[in-house]
């Protein structure tokens, strides 16, 4: 068994990060992207949440955007605390979604149960599966993390509870449903218990099911399992894997080109927190692990949320670092060949939580990437949408944004200080400057030529006076003004 420590450096100033696109969705409230996919016409399919800033609920959000990452529509479901988890685009071109719905038992009680939902290629309903109520079975909550479609045209989903209260009661799932959205049949029954929670499924070969997730079988630690049934969902397998730490935790699990299987996670003990990966074989027996982080950091958590099998046979995979002092996350992106070796890793973050729990190899063989970031955008946690070349960094593709882009400053208002970035496409020069409200010049921010990239730079305003200021981008061949507020 081969084992690897990653160190990984994750800078809160960023200089020339490339990125093919980057675009931000969402409203005063808290936007979060939890799944992205690529479709057959160059777009992608979002699933997520959108929150009311005034009753602070959550809507289950489907989103579709074009190739260079700016909406064409969105759907709205629910209003209160719903959330979409996992979509896909389904071998007739529409789309399906899966997440959870609140029922009301009463004026006081309510549950969250199982919502999946398929939409035509505009959004609009085609049918819903709601998992009913039942007051003797269903004690507590359920929701649908993830969803694939079948061999059979059907779907199968998987998920978990939102807690445990009994030893020995329902646990993690897999729903079957027919084409129709019919349900053909649901695991386990209330005798047989799998584990706390999972996350993530695949269909293998034989036409069963594979999934992984979070189990407490010794009531004191947690580990990772595989679960394996047949095309009906009877008991073929059971395994487990124990991380370097006291509990591990898998949230994304893809079938490999050898038929056998790769999970991502994270293996964690009460002060520490690192990415962890794990391939097995066809038989589900563990080849090779990886562990991601700084195992003598003790000041940075590190989690992985996503991995997908790329076309070379080696895999993408993406995750968290979190700073623990502020709580304040930043986005990695690592790429590894198929004995797991790292042939590069990218970081992605700003002064903000920003954060990822999708990643896809592209038909271009980029990577589209999605989560939320709270460093810009409209207000709160906005959803973060961001596209990548086959190393993670920025191409020249003509079928993506080939203007720069100016992006609001944070925080906004300000006093006295705040962070303005730009994305350029391409090596130009670049002037940065700021003016008041009657058009005079304030203060030059940037001026020169720069690489293509990402960049950030601050603003000291503690000699201005509180009002309306601007803040213009120049370059060779466009301009982009936006407004900001200094309050003292």
């Amino acid at each position: 068994m081969k084992k690897a420590i990653i160190w990984l450096v994750i800078w809160t100033f960023h200089i020339a990060v490339a990125i093919t696109f980057e675009n931000t969705i969402g409203g005063s409230g808290d936007d979060i992207a939890y799944s992205v996919k690529e479709t057959s016409g160059g777009g992608y399919i979002i699933a997520g949440s959108s929150q009311d800033s005034l009753n602070g609920k959550k809507s289950m959000t489907l989103i579709k955007i074009d190739h260079s990452g700016n909406e064409e529509w969105r759907k709205i479901t629910g209003g209160g605390n719903n959330e979409g988890f996992s979509a896909i685009e389904t071998k007739d071109g529409s789309f399906v979604i899966a997440g959870f719905y609140v029922f009301h038992i009463n004026e006081t009680d309510s549950v969250n149960l199982i919502y999946i939902e398929k939409t035509d290629s505009e959004g609009n309903t085609i049918w819903t599966y709601e998992q009913p109520y039942v007051e003797e079975t269903f004690v507590h909550n359920y929701a649908a993390c993830e969803i694939i479609q079948t061999k059979d045209g059907g779907y199968a989903s998987t998920g978990s509870p939102e807690y445990m209260p009994s030893w020995g009661s329902f646990s993690s799932f897999v729903l079957k449903l027919d084409s129709l959205g019919i349900k053909e049949w649901f695991t386990p029954d209330s005798t047989n218990y799998i584990g706390d929670e999972s996350r993530s499924i695949v269909q293998t070969e034989d036409n069963g099911y594979v999934f992984t997730g979070q189990s407490d079988w010794n009531q004191h630690y947690s580990d990772i399992f595989l679960y394996k049934t047949d095309s009906i969902g009877n008991f073929q397998g059971l395994w487990i894997f124990g991380g370097t730490l006291y509990y591990s935790m898998s949230y994304s699990l893809k079938y490999t080109l050898d038929k056998g299987f790769v999970i991502l996670g994270s293996t964690y003990g009460p002060s520490i927190s690192l990415g962890y990966l794990i391939k097995t074989d066809e038989n589900c027996i563990m080849e090779w692990d990886l562990i991601i982080g700084d195992q003598e950091s003790e000041t940075e958590n590190s989690v992985g949320k996503s991995i997908d099998v790329t076309a070379d046979g080696g895999y993408i995979l993406t995750g968290n670092t979190e700073v623990i002092s502020t709580g304040k996350s930043d986005i990695w992106l690592i790429k590894c060949d198929a004995a797991g070796n790292i042939l590069w890793k990218q970081t992605f973050g700003m002064d903000g939580d920003d954060r990822v729990y999708s990643v896809q190899q592209t038909t271009d063989g980029g990577y589209i990437l999605a989560g939320y970031t709270d460093s810009f955008g409209s207000g709160g946690k906005d959803i973060w949408i961001i596209k990548t070349d086959e190393n993670g960094t920025a191409i020249n593709n003509p079928l993506t944004p080939q203007t720069i882009k100016l992006h609001q400053n944070y925080p906004n208002p300000f006093n006295p200080y705040t962070k303005i970035w730009y994305n350029l496409t391409k090596t130009e020069n670049v002037n940065l400057s700021v003016f008041n409200s009657k058009g005079e010049l304030v203060q030059i921010l940037s001026d020169g030529k720069k690489e293509k990239g990402l960049y950030e730079v601050s603003f000291n305003a503690s000699e201005l006076n509180s009002g309306i200021y601007f803040y213009k981008l120049t370059t060779e061949n466009s301009c982009e003004t936006r407004k900001m507020l200094l309050l003292k």
